[in-house]
């Protein structure tokens, strides 16, 4: 166990949870807690504005924060007493915690998050993250001139079918397509999640998907071998729970030429996350080739309603061997709450076209030109 303001914590894999631990007063209201999910940020803020800097102890042993405050009267009794809990979720980086406290006595934890989770048997077919593309390249200068071309006064263009980036003509990028289908039970958030990938008005209403929308993603990434630079056009498709059953003609419109599937659950439905095998049943086999599988968890942020154990997770993953990713919070402007998604979901893209095509071997970062 470590004290201060200096934060580490083990990872221990549990379930993340909001208000957890005891609160204790002397007679002053509780302050609240609030956790959000920003992008690739884990953030915590507390009130503690009753108390001074001094008065705050920040403890933090196997992923789990307490925050401790305790006030002196002028003779030294105890005048008032606050104690909060709060687990860290177990895809944060537990170096990575940060802690600050503003004048105005709102203390603020964070940490990274390393949204793409793997086992330690992972499929061979499966490239670990930032071997094959540049993670973090949307915050590096070289990048400024090909994120401006899908962004407008900081934020995301929308593309239509037809429409593609522009750079100047001594600019050469390429541009490599796929298909995506987006695959859950109605509900789980997948029409939420093409507009959230899109920089579109993630929709506040749940309303049920009648038949296919598609939406255009561009995003750009480089190489981390090469240096090359490619333009990713994922085209995502969407298609209502109800509509495939009613509709026979839907799902195999789906399949065709589909590159990649993301398998949708939501932490806050159960019965979404029980049902995953009988998604994955849907595609695999001859028929639908290789394909890249990726499964979502949707409105991770939601932690008091979370209907899933974090031990189930670990146990999906060990026998299933697919990479998981979470997405929930708000959404912003910017790039940071969906490049981590779209940079892995285009390294397995890549990594999988060189795999098929026989050029990766043992070193998936190795890029084919014969592809484009």
């Amino acid at each position: 166990m470590e004290k201060g303001r200096g934060i580490s914590s083990e990872d221990s894999g549990s379930k993340p949870q909001q208000g957890t631990g005891d609160h204790q007063f002397g007679g002053n209201s509780c302050p609240t807690g609030k956790i959000q999910v920003l992008g690739d940020i884990f953030q915590f803020t507390l009130d503690v504005s009753e108390f001074s800097p001094e008065d705050v102890i920040i403890t933090s042993s196997n992923n789990l924060l307490e925050v401790h405050a305790e006030k002196l009267g002028e003779d030294g009794s105890v005048t008032n007493t606050f104690s909060h809990r709060c687990t860290l979720p177990s895809d944060v980086d537990p170096i990575s915690v940060t802690m600050s406290m503003e004048s105005s006595g709102l203390l603020t934890v964070r940490a990274h998050r390393v949204c793409f989770l793997f086992t330690t048997n992972t499929m061979e077919d499966v490239a670990p993250p930032g071997s094959v593309i540049v993670a973090d390249w949307h915050r590096c200068r070289d990048s400024k001139d090909f994120f401006s071309k899908i962004l407008h006064k900081k934020r995301r263009k929308t593309f239509g079918l037809l429409e593609s980036p522009v750079m100047p003509p001594h600019v050469a990028v390429d541009t490599v397509h796929y298909k995506i289908f987006i695959s859950g039970k109605s509900g789980v958030g997948k029409t939420a999640l093409a507009a959230r990938l899109a920089g579109l008005n993630v929709p506040s209403v749940h309303y049920e998907t009648t038949g296919i929308e598609t939406t255009v993603v561009y995003w750009p990434v480089k190489l981390r071998e090469s240096g090359r630079v490619l333009f990713f056009r994922l085209q995502l498709w969407d298609c209502g729970e109800n509509a495939t059953r009613r509709f026979d003609h839907l799902l195999p419109s789906c399949k065709e030429q589909v590159d990649a599937v993301l398998f949708l659950f939501s932490f806050t439905d159960r019965t979404s996350f029980d049902d995953l095998s009988n998604q994955i049943a849907k595609w695999t086999g001859p028929p639908v080739g290789r394909v890249v599988k990726l499964v979502v968890g949707t409105k991770f942020d939601l932690f008091m309603h979370c209907d899933v154990a974090e031990r189930d997770v670990r146990d999906f993953k060990e026998t299933w061997r697919l990479p998981l990713l979470r997405v929930g919070g708000e959404v912003s402007d910017g790039l940071g709450d969906v490049a981590p998604f779209l940079n892995c979901l285009a390294e397995q893209l890549w990594h999988q076209d060189c795999v098929t095509a026989g050029s990766a071997g043992h070193h998936p970062q190795q890029e084919t030109v014969a592809l484009l």
